[in-house]
């Protein structure tokens, strides 16, 4: 019987043992890929698309694991999330606004700009036609020099106006990008993050399983231990009564 009992006390702290490698073997996979407990408060539709997450230790404790909300406190993601997701304090939602409305003047700008290139063109034909009449008397030369003059100066500040229009249409191509870009981003952070759930409560589940059987397993070997002990008391006790 004792050594029945010692069996099943050695079977019983290698299947600890093991289920510790196991444990450790999940924490070396979290850190292996670079995973991080981010806290997520609890979205408001009335204030932005995104809240910025705030990082947590990556490590399990009895008191995260009794939460009973936890899932929805904190969640695995990568570096390279957290990353994204940490605006400098800004949601990427009003990122997002941010661009379209520099677009959207940008836009407003170019077509002003037009506008005013539209009405110096005007101008300009106004005076060319004017110049046509190549009067003899010496106030009609003054006139003309000064048209010239002006003319000049319209070319220039079309000139300076299509530039003008160019820059801005290279802003409008720019920002595009950028949305484009941060939308992109914003949708493959949306399905990593679900991915990252998922492996979450996988993980979660395993560890409130292994944690169980630990205790089961701790509550069955000082049971053993003290049968053990109750018998070798025993043996001890009929040994000296023999003498």
């Amino acid at each position: 019987e004792c050594n029945r009992l010692s069996h099943e006390l050695k079977n019983s702290k290698n299947t600890v043992k093991r289920y510790e490698t196991m444990i450790t073997c999940r924490d070396e996979l979290i850190k292996n890929h670079n995973l991080l407990y981010v806290k997520l408060p609890e979205p408001n539709p009335d204030i932005d698309l995104f809240i910025t997450p705030t990082i947590m230790n990556g490590n399990f404790t009895q008191e995260e694991t009794d939460n009973t909300n936890y899932e929805e406190k904190a969640e695995l993601i990568t570096i390279e999330s957290a990353k994204l997701l940490n605006l400098n304090n800004e949601s990427l939602d009003s990122k997002l606004k941010a661009f379209q409305n520099e677009i959207q003047d940008s836009r407003e700008n170019i077509k002003n700009l037009t506008e005013k290139i539209k009405d110096e063109r005007n101008k300009n034909e106004l005076k060319q036609l004017s110049q046509i009449s190549n009067a003899e008397t010496e106030k009609d030369v003054a006139v003309n020099i000064k048209t010239t003059r002006q003319l000049n100066e319209y070319k220039l500040k079309i000139t300076k106006l299509e530039q003008e229009k160019t820059s801005l249409n290279n802003d409008i191509l720019r920002f595009t990008t950028k949305l484009k870009r941060y939308k992109e981003n914003n949708d493959k952070a949306e399905d990593e993050i679900e991915n990252i759930k998922s492996i979450n409560r996988k993980l979660q589940r395993l560890v409130r399983s292994l944690e169980t059987k630990v205790d089961d397993l701790n509550s069955k070997n000082a049971s053993l231990l003290h049968r053990i002990t109750k018998k070798k008391n025993s043996r001890k006790k009929s040994g000296e009564t023999n003498c």
